[in-house]
């Protein structure tokens, strides 16, 4: 995966800390030179950014699944177990992977509206462990240059000074409110970029996880998506 398309921004260290909350639900994968987040949202759907696959021109018809490599709870799943790939509507970058059965035993994670005036906290996935980061939303929304279109960055986007590192696209953010976390939205780029559209080098920092930019924008989980019942109404 290109540095430009997973770099994600952090808060200060002390900000993050290793956590087992939903660890059995976030993971990493794979597809050939692709490295992303994917969040396993109920017992048969993974969710994860759509230009983790468009970007390298990976559609839904010609994705496959022999080539996918799926890690959660630190094992590697069967490839055999995903049954498709699909892209959410045009205006967010936002894709589905469905399992061919009810595979693991979970209920659909609740759903929130975008919650920006709510604490938010990022969960990412580094080298089999999850860590927690607490964040907020900047009050920058907006669409990603043109000279970036067609790559699946689609739809507005929302700025948070959230953490994110290579491979980190897709990694779920959550609304911290008083009924508990509720999924807001998911991991996707940064507005700090130059004229050409990849990413200001010189902002690049780097800690004990590795380097880092101080922003990040995410796409949000639309409409289509939540129901009284929470559960996933792709197009």
């Amino acid at each position: 995966m290109k540095f430009f398309m997973a770099l994600f921004f952090t808060f200060p260290l002390w900000a993050r800390t290793l956590t087992t909350q939903h660890s059995d639900r976030i993971g990493e994968f794979f597809y050939g030179s692709t490295q992303c987040t994917l969040f396993l949202y109920d017992s048969h759907t993974f969710i994860t950014a759509k230009h983790c696959f468009t970007h390298y021109d990976v559609t839904e018809k010609n994705f496959n699944p022999l080539k996918m490599k799926i890690r959660l709870r630190s094992k590697w799943l069967d490839p055999l177990i995903i049954k498709k790939l699909q892209f959410l509507e045009e205006d967010h970058d936002l894709a589905r992977i469905e399992l061919k059965k009810n595979y693991f035993k979970l209920n659909p994670f609740p759903l929130e509206d975008y919650g920006f005036d709510q604490p938010l906290k990022l969960f990412t996935y580094h080298d089999g462990k999850v860590v927690e980061s607490s964040c907020r939303y900047t009050g920058r929304s907006e669409v990603i240059p043109d000279r970036l279109s067609g790559l699946g960055y689609d739809g507005v986007l929302h700025e948070t000074d959230c953490p994110g590192y290579y491979g980190n696209s897709g990694s779920p953010l959550f609304s911290d409110t008083e009924k508990g976390l509720r999924l807001v939205g998911l991991l996707v780029h940064t507005f700090e970029l130059n004229e050409w559209g990849e990413v200001r080098t010189e902002l690049i920092q780097r800690d004990r996880w590795g380097p880092f930019l101080p922003k990040t924008n995410f796409t949000s989980i639309p409409t289509s998506l939540r129901n009284d019942n929470y559960s996933l109404e792709f197009q």
